[in-house]
């Protein structure tokens, strides 16, 4: 009885991981510098499918991530919609609808605008660096 019960998760394991798909991809700043630790929410978007919600595991529905100190992110998915919300203090946050497809990695890299409420509160602002003087 064990091993069949041993079997059977190892099965739905693989079944799983067969029929899954990843959103992955790099956070950043408007530099293009990694944000490390944004926060990531991923919630299914049910509305349209053939499937019933109900009938959907909750676990996979949903995902809360944060990326590593490069900024990078990787989340296994069922296929389907999903919103994707990513934000990270300073920034404003942003979100899209994002589709996973079986067995393929769909890349969400967005650039994070530093948050104008932020900065102006902190009187913190990045300007380009000035021009270099030249000597003759």
């Amino acid at each position: 009885m064990k091993s069949l019960t041993l079997f059977v998760l190892m099965l739905a394991g693989a079944t799983f991981a067969a029929d899954s798909g990843h959103i992955k991809g790099t956070i950043a700043d408007p530099m293009g510098v990694p944000i490390p630790r944004a926060l990531i929410v991923v919630r299914r978007d049910t509305a349209g499918h053939m499937e019933r919600a109900h009938e959907l595991d909750p676990l996979k529905l949903e995902a809360l991530v944060r990326t590593d100190f490069a900024g990078a992110f990787d989340i296994e998915l069922v296929p389907g919609f999903y919103d994707v919300f990513v934000s990270s203090p300073a920034f404003d946050p942003q979100c899209k609808k994002v589709r996973v497809f079986r067995e393929k990695s769909v890349e969400f890299s967005p650039r994070l605008a530093l948050s104008g409420a932020v900065t102006d509160e902190i009187g913190f602002k990045i300007e380009a660096a000035p021009e270099p003087k030249r000597s003759n």
